[in-house]
């Protein structure tokens, strides 16, 4: 058996990259089995989603028992979400804290506010920077796994379609090499902004 001319390299690096290309067409996938497909929300979404049902309640349109799986679902997303956590930690304990008691609507809406500022403009620069981070450490692959579900959720909580974000991963990581040249991580972020 002859050894392919470009082998891909046997360290943790390339394995991170090799992963995380896998995840993503994996998690892009129309088919994929329900648990590993990318979440419909990303955490800002969840706000947004819950700052205009609390100005729903607020004016009783609806009645407040309707913000009870939002704030389930909202509570989930702070706790697991790395790139929410890094760049809002302290608000977001403070919001967890908040949910545990009876809150006030407007205490509620201002604490979402306030994590929404903090988190919004520069989310997609931190999971960038979170996975550019792990890439490389064997020993965190489920954090890893976890951010680039967040990643995805984000790319297409953007605008993108998931579609084109797939045959972006494809053809960076999977076609053959003549046919583009060799990218890593950080020209593959600026392929998905263009």
């Amino acid at each position: 058996m002859r050894l392919p001319k470009h082998e891909w390299p046997n360290t943790d690096g390339s394995r991170g990259i090799l992963l995380f290309a896998q995840l993503m067409s994996e998690m892009l996938t129309p088919t994929t089995f329900e648990s590993f497909r990318v979440y419909s929300l990303d955490t800002n979404s969840r706000i947004f989603e819950a700052l205009e049902l609390l100005h729903d309640v607020r004016q009783e349109r609806i009645p407040r028992q309707v913000l009870e799986p939002i704030v389930e679902e909202l509570k989930w997303s702070l706790k697991k979400d790395p790139a929410a956590r890094n760049l809002a930690g302290g608000e977001i304990e403070s919001l967890l804290t908040l949910l545990g008691t009876s809150f006030s609507l407007e205490d509620f809406t201002s604490h979402l506010r306030l994590i929404q500022k903090l988190v919004g403009g520069h989310y997609k620069k931190t999971i960038e920077h979170l996975l550019l981070e792990l890439f490389d450490k064997p020993d965190k692959r489920m954090d890893f796994r976890k951010l680039v579900g967040f990643y995805c959720c984000h790319l297409i909580n953007l605008g993108y379609d998931r579609n084109h974000v797939r045959e972006v991963v494809d053809y960076s990581f999977f076609l053959p090499r003549s046919a583009h040249g060799q990218k890593d991580t950080r020209e593959i972020f600026e392929l998905l902004r263009s």
